[in-house]
């Protein structure tokens, strides 16, 4: 989870190219007790963060299509579009504070919301 808050404003898209995104990958690979995928050569490339086990999981974009297209919950329109918080403001990125709200301790950090609505990238 530490490597996802490090990376929660990087596009997926953009994984392959980032700096941090290769750390991520290069430190998961040396952890023989890590369970996500690894290309054949038994590495985690930044490709590979964060994506399921199941067979395909590992193929195409990161996320459904399906998640750009407007849809119907029941007979209300839904627009996929979400509200994000906004970019560069850092949460859980140190251990002391990842455990404090794991545990469920308020830190004292104040939510800030992006007004402008966003697609999931």
């Amino acid at each position: 989870m530490y490597w996802a808050s490090l990376l929660r404003d990087v596009a997926f898209t953009d994984y392959a190219s980032n700096a941090t995104a290769a750390q991520a990958a290069a430190e998961l690979s040396s952890m023989p007790a890590y369970l996500g995928p690894r290309d054949e050569s038994g590495n985690v490339t930044p490709d590979l963060l964060f994506r399921g086990t199941y067979p395909g999981d590992t193929l195409g974009p990161y996320l459904s299509q399906f998640h750009l297209q407007p849809t119907f919950l029941g007979t209300q329109p839904l627009a996929q579009q979400m509200v994000t918080f906004l970019p560069d403001i850092d949460y859980m990125t140190d251990a002391t504070t990842y455990q404090q709200i794991q545990n469920g301790i308020n830190t004292g950090a104040s939510l800030q919301f992006d007004p402008q609505l966003r697609y999931l990238h």
